[in-house]
């Protein structure tokens, strides 16, 4: 139904036609949702981090969203101490990490790529302790974490062959 009002939805910054009450819920709803920390998804194993340029690939959403709650506690960090982050960090959540990583690994960074891979939670939940702690999501998210400093560090630090 058409008001014959004309808006600004400062939420998108658009002119739009009609009642500004549901743009309003829209925008309360994308903003909370962004205050809180969830993830927008992208395509069906995929998800863009709120609050980090930080795409995730994987096939399980838990998982996804600890690695996105991860990824932005060592943005957060590391930006806060002084480091550049890159544009378009990514991270892969696979059954199998790159050949380059030691069997003992759930995690890995490959500079040529600028990719981050970790395991599966699932996966890495199979092993009770990790570095003698007790494997949780908390612990997952740390390693999350962990592999994206790689990526920031990589960013601001050389170091020669």
């Amino acid at each position: 139904m058409a008001t014959g009002l004309r808006s600004e939805n400062r939420c998108t910054g658009a002119v739009q036609e009609g009642s500004g009450l549901a743009r309003s819920v829209v925008c309360a709803t994308a903003l909370a949702a962004l205050l809180a920390g969830t993830a927008e998804p992208l395509g069906a194993d995929e998800m863009r981090c709120a609050g980090a340029d930080v795409v995730v690939r994987a096939s399980d959403r838990a998982d996804a969203e600890s690695a996105c709650e991860g990824a932005r506690q060592a943005i957060q960090f590391l930006a806060g101490e002084g480091l550049r982050v890159p544009d378009a960090i990514e991270v892969q959540v696979v059954d199998e990490l790159p050949d380059v990583a030691n069997r003992e690994a759930v995690g890995a960074y490959l500079h040529a790529e600028r990719r981050a891979y970790i395991i599966p939670f699932a996966t890495f939940d199979v092993r009770t302790r990790h570095f003698g702690l007790r494997v949780d999501r908390s612990m997952y998210r740390s390693l999350a974490a962990h592999e994206v400093a790689h990526v920031v560090a990589a960013a601001n630090f050389t170091v020669k062959q």
